[in-house]
């Protein structure tokens, strides 16, 4: 097996930010008359000033930008695909972070950042993007709260297809003859919701790939349409792959034995053959 190639990844000088925080550019150190250049501002970034970009970084972390990374040796390390530093989501995050926001004497030349061409000033649209809130009304199920097959007045169950809902129901009433109880861990999710899953994914995994093993797109995603659901806990699920078939229901992905979809040729036929996960489900694909 050859070798895989490294992955490349953009390093940014942390005075670098200067490029897409304009309001950098016209701050100094406090105490600092030196006026020194940028690259100066860069090589001293260590110590309090470092732990200033780490709070600055968490901040942005929690205002939309789940992506961006802590400074390494006093400098931002950002894998391909993860997060761009341009972006009207990073513009935005920065300008609710600003309080938090490191000072540097100047703002870098554009061969010392190397991030690419001078961004646009930042747009009012962005100014008043805001992170996005979640709440039960998206689906989110609350940490600590058992929600049956049967609470149809949470969006994340009444908001799952009928027939799917139904095929839990008949399911969940005859496991509990049985001495197991169904627990919805996940149902229906807003695009929004799937979205905000999809980015702690490609924090957690490291990479949008890997991600893709766990996580499916809003546009993909059998949750945002209603047609799947992660059931727990163990047992419930266990029993739901033992007993499932003659109520349509089916394990789709080898690695999520919690994750249910309804396949109404199953009750005659059997389940079909587990994918992996989803990168080899054909509808992840478009």
């Amino acid at each position: 097996m050859s070798k895989a190639k490294p992955k490349r990844t953009l390093t940014l000088p942390l005075v670098a930010l200067a490029i897409f925080l304009p309001l950098l550019a016209a701050c100094g150190k406090p105490g600092d008359s030196s006026g020194g250049s940028g690259a100066a501002a860069g090589g001293g970034a260590a110590g309090k000033d470092n732990d200033q970009f780490v709070k600055f970084a968490q901040c942005l972390r929690q205002n939309g930008v789940p992506q961006w990374p802590d400074p390494v040796d006093g400098k931002f390390r950002i894998r391909p695909g993860s997060v761009d530093p341009n972006s009207p989501q990073v513009k935005a995050a920065a300008q609710k972070c600003k309080s938090s926001r490191p000072l540097v004497a100047s703002a870098p030349s554009r061969s010392s950042a190397e991030v690419g061409p001078p961004t646009r000033p930042i747009s009012r649209q962005a100014r008043l993007t805001r992170p996005t809130r979640l709440d039960e009304g998206d689906g989110v199920i609350p940490d600590g709260v058992a929600v049956s097959v049967f609470d149809e007045e949470r969006p994340a169950v009444g908001k799952l297809a009928p027939d799917l809902l139904d095929a839990l129901r008949r399911a969940a009433t005859d496991a509990e003859a049985d001495g197991v109880e169904f627990r919805v861990n996940s149902g229906w999710r807003s695009p929004k919701y799937q979205q905000r899953l999809l980015q702690d994914a490609v924090v957690k995994y490291g990479s949008p790939e890997e991600a893709a093993r766990w996580v499916s797109t809003p546009q993909t995603s059998a949750h945002v349409k209603g047609e799947g659901v992660d059931i727990g806990p163990k047992d419930a699920a266990a029993w739901l792959s033992e007993h499932g078939a003659p109520y349509g229901l089916c394990q789709i992905y080898r690695n999520e034995p919690w994750h249910y979809e309804l396949r109404p040729d199953a009750v005659v036929g059997g389940c079909p053959p587990l994918y992996a996960d989803p990168t080899e489900d054909p509808r992840m694909r478009r």
